[in-house]
C-alpha cells in the first residue's frame, strides 16, 4: 500500500489506477465478505462494461 485511503485525493488516485488496470485484465475476482465498498462497485461496473469475466468469492 502506497497511498492514504482516509485522503480523499490519495483515494481517487488510487481507485482511477485500479480502474485503468482493468483494460488489461480478462477477469475480476470479487471477494463480498465485508461487503461491497463504493470503489469496488465502481471497479465492478467497469469491468463489466469492458465485459470481463466476473468471479464471485463470499
Amino acid at each position: 500500500e502506497c497511498l492514504d485511503d482516509n485522503d480523499p485525493k490519495q483515494r481517487e488516485l488510487g481507485l482511477n489506477a485500479g480502474i485503468a488496470l482493468l483494460s488489461v485484465c480478462d477477469i475480476i475476482i470479487v471477494g463480498k465478505r465485508y461487503g461491497i465498498s463504493d470503489g469496488m462497485e465502481r471497479e465492478i461496473f467497469r469491468a463489466r462494461r469492458l465485459g470481463l469475466e466476473e468471479i464471485c468469492l463470499n
